[in-house]
């Protein structure tokens, strides 16, 4: 199937698979910023709380088991080709923006993920915290 002639197919996919991701982060509750902060929060009053290493574990585990997979198609089901990065080395700039992620959700207590999963919640937080990675995306984009 190409790309050209998927005919939304492609787009219903992401919805469904974003749903679906969202679905899980509710009913996991990861999308409470309590579960970050008691997973970035090791020697806190109330413990270290390792749900989220669970749930991060577990997406590694699916990805390993994906990229088993992906080894014995051709192509996926609604592309051309895959897209996967052939690089080995390490750039700074993948550095530096996985050190101003992390420092971004330890302070905001959001991981993008979650914030997506409540944005229709009705508090202004994630909607906020929407706009600010929208704004850095901007200019991340503007300095490279």
């Amino acid at each position: 199937v190409s790309t050209q002639s998927t005919g939304g197919i492609k787009e219903a996919s992401y919805a469904l698979l974003g749903g679906l991701f969202g679905a899980g982060l509710v009913l996991s509750g990861m999308n409470e910023p309590a579960k970050h902060i008691g997973f970035l929060t090791v020697f806190g009053a109330n413990g270290w709380d390792p749900s989220l290493a669970c749930v991060m574990g577990g997406g590694v585990l699916v990805s390993m088991l994906s990229y088993q997979i992906k080894n014995g198609w051709r192509k996926p089901l609604l592309s051309d080709k895959w897209s996967v990065p052939s690089s080995t080395k390490l750039e700074a700039s993948l550095a530096i923006g996985g050190g101003l992620f992390g420092v971004g959700w330890a302070l905001g207590t959001a991981c993008p993920g979650p914030v997506l999963a409540n944005i229709t919640s009705g508090f202004t937080m994630p909607a906020v915290w929407l706009a600010g990675m929208l704004a850095g995306n901007i200019i991340a984009g503007m300095i490279e």
